[in-house]
């Protein structure tokens, strides 16, 4: 089997617009969700949408994941018919999820144990900036898987940082989110210029 595809699984309000930015850049370009009629809003001729997440693993050697939580994580990477039992050698996953960070280290430690590159890389940011490439994507894992995939990172945002080893990228995330919600509040009681 050739696994030299790029894939992206999970065609929600954020990873729709991932997909079709990434599959701009990407060939040949996998996309796949649970729900089927996700995928009628991908963009581009050349996007080969997957029949399960086992054709995924089978075809590609890069697969980003943007799913609601760690339980959807688990279920596509080692759930039956998962990512984790079909993959091929060299197999990187970079998880846009936002999960938390204990999460994403046990994930990356079990992938790690099989010969599977595992990043937690969440992103900041609105749906109309998943549309247009202009996220935050904040990644915890290999430097080197970092540096390799930096034109598919670029195609979907437009500030990357690399946050350091597995499980960086989910506290940078989690920090993100508490100076987001206290500047949120000052704003609401006018503590701080609007």
């Amino acid at each position: 089997m050739n696994n030299s595809g790029v894939g992206f699984i999970g065609l929600g309000q954020m990873g729709l617009g991932m997909a079709n930015n990434l599959g701009q850049i990407a060939q040949p370009f996998y996309a796949y969700d649970v729900l089927s009629d996700a995928t009628d809003k991908l963009q581009g001729k050349d996007i080969i949408i997957a029949s399960s997440v086992t054709s995924m693993a089978e075809n590609c050697h890069l697969i980003f994941l943007c799913l609601p939580s760690a339980k959807e994580v688990k279920e596509v990477i080692f759930g039956a018919g998962g990512i984790a039992n079909s993959a091929l050698p060299n197999l990187s996953i970079i998880d846009t999820s936002t999960i938390d960070r204990t999460e994403a280290i046990s994930i990356h430690n079990q992938l790690a144990n099989q010969g599977i590159t595992y990043a937690d890389c969440p992103i900041s940011g609105l749906p109309f900036r998943a549309a247009n490439g202009t996220l935050t994507l904040m990644f915890g894992g290999s430097q080197e898987l970092f540096n390799a995939t930096k034109k598919e990172l670029n195609a979907m945002g437009e500030f990357i940082i690399y946050c350091g080893e597995s499980g960086a990228g989910q506290m940078m995330k989690a920090v993100n989110n508490i100076i987001y919600n206290i500047n949120k509040f000052l704003l609401k009681k006018r503590m701080i210029p609007a």
